[in-house]
C-alpha cells in the first residue's frame, strides 16, 4: 500500500476543514463544512456521463445505495430492511410535503433465504431543477461468510483489546460539544447577516443559553465513564481470565448455564467476527468480495450510475479495506457514509502505526486519497459510541479525507452505537442530501434547503434527548438512594431498622390504603 504522502490536500476536500495530529496526515473537523452555514441554493452541475458496463450505458440518474452492516448475527435481508425503512419514511413525508404520492417505491425484490440479492428502487421526483432520479438499494451480507473463532481466541482478544476499549470509549465528549456550540455560533452570524430583524428561528437558538444544563450532564457522564474506567478495566479482566477455565468444567448444568451461553454468543459471535475481519487473511478477503460483487451488480444489472456505500460499526472496517483492495480498484465507488465506524477501533486493537505495537494488518493502512481521488468520504459518530470515540484520526501510514461529524442519538453509552437510525434530524436527513448529490455537494441537494432549519431541528433533538437523559438519572437515583440509605442505616443500628425490605414493606402498606389499588 502507498505510504503517507505530502501534506498537500486534495483540492476536492479543500472545503472540508482539518486539523494537524502529531504523526497523522489529518483529521477531518466538522464545524468549518458548508453544510453548516447558509449558502444560496443552485441546482447541481450536469454529472459526466458514465461509462458503459456489458454493452449497455451507464444512467447518471441512478443511483446504487449499498447497506454494509457491521459484525454480529444479522439475518439475511435484516439489514436491508431495517435500514431502508427509515429512508422510505422520510421520503414518504417529503413527498406528501411537496404534493407528490406518498409512496416512493417502485419496486421490491428480497428473500429470507438469502439465496438471492435484494433490491429496492425508490422514486426520486423532479422538483424545480432538479431532475428526476431512481434510488436502488440493497445489502452485502456477508454475515454467514465468516466462522466464528475459539471461545479461547476469542476470549484472549477481548482481553487484550479491552484496555483500548475503554480509552477509546472516555474520548470524543467535550469535541462533539464545541463542534456543536461552533455550528450554533456560526448559524446565528449567518442569521443575523442576513436579517438582522429578531426572527423565529433567531429567538429560538438564542434561547440555547436556558438549555446550558445538558451540557453540565454531558460532562457528569463523561466523569463517571472516567470514573469507571479503571474498576471496569479490572472487573473485565478478571472475568476474562476466569471464564475460559470455568467453561472446561464437565458438568453439563453449568456448561449449559443461560449466562454463559450468552457470554459464548457475544465472545464468538458478536465480538469474534472482529478478530476474523481483522486479522484472518482468507476470511476478510471472502467479505471483501460479497462486498465487491454488490457494487458490481448494481452497475451491470442496474446500471447505476453513481455508487454509495453506507458502512455501519464493522461493515467501515469492510468497506475502508474493499476501497484499497488492488483486486477492487475498478469498481467505482462514489461516496461512503460511515456511521458509528469501527475503524477506529481496528486501528486502536492493531496499535496501527505505532513503534513498537503488536501485530496488525496491512489492509488497515494506505492512502485512500491516492486511491480513490474522486471518493467522498462523511463520517456520522454519537459521542458516546464507543466504537468510534469521537471523529476518525488517522493514524501513522493512513492517509484519509474525511467529513467527520458528531450527532446525539440517546447520550447513552449502552445505546448510542445502535440508534443512528432513529435520529430523523442528525442522520437521516443529512443523509438525504448526500444521497441526492452523490458525486457533488450536498449543500445542492432538493431535500431539506434551509440551513437554519436543519439546526432548529437538531437542537430541539438536542434538548429532548437531553431530557430523557435526565429523567434516567431521576429514576435510577430515586430508586436506589433509598436502597443505600436504608442498608447504611440497617448497618449503623445492628439491625434495629429494617433496611430496605422494611422501606419495601412499608411502601407495600401504603400503596394499599389507595383507593382502586386492587385494579392497579
Amino acid at each position: 500500500m502507498p505510504g503517507p504522502r505530502s501534506d498537500a490536500y486534495h483540492p476536492q476536500y479543500d472545503r472540508v476543514g482539518r486539523e494537524k495530529v502529531p504523526g497523522s496526515r489529518l483529521v477531518a473537523v466538522a464545524i468549518t463544512t458548508p453544510d453548516y452555514q447558509a449558502t444560496a441554493l443552485t441546482p447541481p452541475a450536469p454529472e459526466a456521463a458514465p461509462s458503459a458496463v456489458a454493452g449497455q450505458p451507464l444512467d447518471p440518474d441512478r443511483v446504487g445505495i449499498v447497506f454494509v452492516h457491521g459484525i454480529g448475527t444479522q439475518q439475511p435481508a435484516e439489514t436491508f430492511l431495517e435500514w431502508s425503512a427509515p429512508i422510505v419514511r422520510m421520503l414518504t413525508a417529503w413527498r406528501i410535503e411537496h404534493g407528490f404520492p406518498a409512496d416512493p417505491v417502485v419496486r421490491s425484490e428480497f428473500s429470507f433465504s438469502g439465496s438471492s440479492q435484494p433490491y429496492l428502487e425508490l422514486d426520486i421526483p423532479a422538483v424545480d431543477a432538479y431532475p428526476a432520479r431512481r434510488w436502488v438499494l440493497t445489502e452485502a451480507w456477508w454475515a454467514a461468510q465468516i466462522r466464528a473463532p475459539s471461545l479461547g481466541d476469542a476470549a484472549a482478544y477481548v482481553r487484550r483489546g479491552l484496555p483500548r476499549i475503554l480509552r477509546g470509549i472516555t474520548q470524543g465528549h467535550k469535541i462533539g460539544i464545541d463542534l456543536w456550540s461552533d455550528r450554533l455560533k456560526a448559524e446565528l452570524k449567518n442569521l443575523e447577516a442576513k436579517d438582522p430583524a429578531d426572527s423565529l428561528a433567531k429567538r429560538e437558538l438564542m434561547a440555547r443559553r436556558r438549555w446550558g444544563w445538558i451540557d453540565q450532564l454531558d460532562g457528569f457522564q463523561k466523569g463517571l465513564t472516567l470514573l469507571a474506567y479503571l474498576p471496569a478495566l479490572v472487573l473485565g479482566s478478571l472475568l476474562l481470565l476466569l471464564y475460559a477455565p470455568f467453561r472446561l468444567i464437565p458438568i453439563k448444568a453449568i456448561r449449559d448455564a443461560a449466562i454463559l451461553r450468552s457470554a459464548d454468543n457475544f465472545l464468538t459471535t458478536w465480538f469474534g467476527d472482529l478478530p476474523d475481519v481483522l486479522d484472518d487473511p482468507v476470511q476478510a478477503a471472502n467479505v471483501r468480495a460479497r462486498l465487491a460483487e454488490s457494487i458490481e451488480r448494481l452497475e451491470t444489472q442496474m446500471r447505476c450510475g453513481s455508487i454509495v456505500l453506507i458502512a455501519h460499526s464493522g461493515g467501515a472496517i469492510v468497506s475502508f479495506t474493499t476501497l484499497l483492495d488492488p483486486a477492487y480498484l475498478s469498481r467505482r465507488v462514489d461516496r461512503l457514509i460511515t456511521i458509528g465506524q469501527g475503524l477506529a477501533l481496528g486501528w486502536r486493537l492493531h496499535d496501527t502505526g505505532r513503534p513498537g505495537g503488536g501485530p496488525r494488518s496491512d489492509r488497515l493502512t494506505g492512502d485512500l486519497v491516492d486511491a480513490r481521488p474522486t471518493l467522498q468520504w462523511a463520517d456520522v459518530w454519537a459521542s458516546y459510541d464507543p466504537a468510534p470515540a469521537g471523529p476518525i484520526v488517522a493514524p501513522p501510514g493512513v492517509t484519509v479525507a474525511v467529513d467527520s461529524r458528531p450527532v446525539t442519538n440517546r447520550m447513552s453509552i449502552v445505546e448510542d452505537h445502535g440508534t443512528y437510525w432513529d435520529n430523523d434530524e442528525g442522520f437521516l436527513v443529512p443523509l438525504l442530501r448526500h444521497l441526492d448529490v452523490p458525486r457533488g455537494d450536498a449543500q445542492t441537494s432538493r431535500f431539506y434547503r434551509d440551513s437554519t432549519d436543519r439546526v432548529v431541528r437538531i437542537e430541539r433533538r438536542r434538548q429532548r434527548v437531553g431530557v430523557l437523559a435526565l429523567w434516567r438519572w431521576i429514576a435510577v437515583l430515586g430508586g436506589l438512594l433509598p436502597i443505600v440509605l436504608t442498608t447504611v442505616a440497617w448497618a449503623v443500628s445492628g439491625g434495629a431498622v429494617r433496611g430496605p425490605a422494611g422501606l419495601g414493606a412499608a411502601i407495600a402498606a401504603w400503596f394499599g390504603t389507595l383507593p382502586g389499588h386492587q385494579l392497579i
